[in-house]
């Protein structure tokens, strides 16, 4: 782990100690030190350039009673639980803390949508803090080397708020939710497909993402900050891109650990936000950009080995598919909670956490009987089949298997706790978490060379997967006859490939895909009662709602919230709450 880990906690709590909305907040530097000292101070510099990373550590960005409010990791797991992937096994007497985002309960008034977009923030303040530290006039190439580093973390972060909080047409018809119409030359209205989307306050709010706040934004624009566009929030992104692209290798950081992004990064952002466009071939582009950079670098796609290892898996920045990735060291209060963290929630095998006890991520059932029993990925997940458990492999021994089995349907054992530790929480707790992968890459540019050639996506895909996964590799012809099946696969595939890692919600919203959580297509049902919702066609959830502070605090964004979902979907409650404490 980091050794700058532990310096970045200190400036860090910058960003902590304020009550930040889309808002902007004063940065009062703490410690003793001034905004002169960090300027001059090339260590303190370096740390608040680290506070970045450390961030996404942060426990109780809202509140320390939010026993998921631990940083970056949990809103991937909140995302992954929106989608038809992955489900919590069993309440597990009321410790299922993620309840309410497999519900689909985030309206403004709730505290899981107050989560979501205080941490989010604050993330961003961690990066504001560092651009103020190096701003866009120095003459320094160290200095214009650190910016290009903020600029990516915060372009990764802006991307996300972006695609998550984006309002989409969507499936449902309700009072909030109105046909697409335009009149034809003769003056009679003509209907498209989908729905415009307005909102209570009669608001259109189609294609809205984020208001953003930079290092230069005042408090009075703060007040009355709107949301951005698509295009807008595109172009704020990519002109940040360049920048890093330009100047991320001067940093004197630059290539010390994974905990920052490379050049490599900044391609795969670049990637990530042309595929959300949905500008495939610039997509496409610079997928292979950073495939070629990473490999440059020493990164290369997971071997079968280390994609089931106790050790040296998906708990160590040193995968060796790993492109970036963050990772907590054991004073951080993520893991001196013993329990509020990335392993507690997700790995049954770390025996002091949420998941031991049931309340851990598992695969649908529908969804893990898709993956050929021959593909090695689907040893990520206890079977219910004896042949596929012996192939397995346990932190704490593989005598443990059977009863796994017992106690642990379809549960996770992607994600490992760190070295392969069960009991002792301060090394267990502190495993990494990865932001950006070599695969991802790859899945990237299949798909977008599908949009072009869905023939050619789909065979550049299946020969990956025979040479990487499994060499029978080769899904019925009628499943993948069409185009449009050709485009499924390469997406269900990364869905295997990337799962647990916050990436599907994203691609689904964009690809207007229906989600189906009812499971009523599965061999078993492993989905409660209350979480077995449907769509047909991008679901209203996935269009994240802003908290009801942001409007209060932000006038631009008062009245052009997104329409809340809650309630409208099979399964859910018909009489949604409106406590405050939900």
């Amino acid at each position: 782990m980091n050794k700058f880990i532990k310096f970045a906690l200190i400036p860090a709590a910058f960003a902590t100690s304020m009550a930040l909305t889309g808002c902007l907040d004063e940065v009062e530097p703490t410690n003793g030190l001034t905004q002169e000292q960090l300027n001059q101070n090339e260590d303190a510099g370096r740390a608040l350039l680290y506070a970045i990373p450390g961030f996404m550590n942060n426990f109780g960005t809202y509140s320390d009673d939010e026993h998921i409010d631990f940083g970056y990791a949990s809103m991937m797991r909140i995302r992954d639980l929106m989608t038809a992937d992955m489900v919590v096994w069993e309440d597990a007497g009321g410790y299922d803390h993620y309840s309410n985002y497999e519900q689909a309960r985030v309206g403004a008034p709730y505290v899981s949508a107050a989560i979501i977009w205080l941490y989010y923030t604050k993330q961003v303040l961690a990066c504001n803090n560092a651009l103020r530290t190096f701003p866009a006039d120095s003459e320094s190439e160290s200095a214009q080397g650190n910016r290009a580093i903020a600029l990516a973390y915060r372009a990764m972060i802006w991307l996300d708020m972006a695609r998550w909080y984006e309002c989409l047409p969507t499936d449902v018809d309700d009072i909030y939710v109105t046909p697409n119409s335009v009149k034809d030359a003769s003056g009679q209205v003509v209907y498209s497909p989908g729905y415009t989307m307005v909102n209570e306050d009669g608001n259109n709010v189609q294609g809205l993402t984020i208001p953003i706040v930079t290092e230069n934004t005042t408090e009075a624009e703060s007040y009355d900050n709107p949301r951005l566009t698509h295009d807008e929030m595109l172009a704020k992104i990519l002109e940040d891109l360049k920048y890093a692209e330009e100047n991320i290798e001067k940093s004197p950081y630059y290539g010390e650990d994974k905990l920052l992004p490379n050049l490599a990064c900044v391609y795969g952002l670049y990637a990530r936000a042309y595929q959300w466009d949905e500008n495939y071939p610039k997509a496409s582009e610079y997928a292979q950009k950073a495939i070629q950079e990473a490999q440059a670098l020493g990164c290369s796609v997971l071997s079968v080995d280390e994609l089931t290892s106790v050790k040296n898996g998906f708990n160590t920045l040193n995968a060796s598919s790993w492109m970036w990735g963050f990772q907590p060291e054991s004073e951080n209060r993520t893991v001196t909670t013993g329990i509020c963290n990335w392993i507690s929630m997700t790995s049954f095998e770390a025996d002091y956490g949420y998941a031991a006890v049931g309340a851990g991520p598992c695969v649908t059932a529908a969804f893990y009987e898709r993956i050929n029993n021959s593909d090695p990925r689907k040893l990520w997940w206890i079977p219910s089949s004896d042949i596929l458990l012996k192939r397995m492999h346990f932190c704490a021994g593989d005598q443990y298997a059977n009863a796994y089995k017992q106690t642990y349907p379809y549960f996770s054992v992607k994600f490992r706790p760190y070295e392969g530790e069960t009991s002792d929480y301060n090394i267990a707790s502190c495993a990494a978490v990865p932001l950006m992968r070599l695969e991802e890459m790859y899945f990237i540019k299949f798909e977008s060379d599908a949009h072009t050639s869905a023939a050619q996506g789909f065979e550049d895909m299946s020969a990956w997967m025979r040479t990487y996964r499994y060499d029978s590799y080769k899904p019925k012809a009628s499943t993948v006859a069409t185009d449009e099946q050709k485009i499924d696969e390469i997406v269900f595939q990364k869905r295997v490939e990337q799962w647990g890692e916050g990436l599907t919600l994203f691609d689904i919203k964009r690809l207007n895909m229906s989600v189906n959580r009812t499971g009523e297509d599965a061999k078993v049902q492993n989905i409660r009662k209350e979480y077995r919702l449907a769509s047909q066609g991008r679901p209203g959830w996935m269009n994240m709602v802003f908290v009801r502070n942001e409007g209060m605090s932000n006038t631009a964004v008062l009245k052009y919230n997104n329409p809340d979902f809650y309630g409208k979907y099979k399964g859910t409650d018909q009489t949604p709450s409106t406590d405050d404490n939900k």
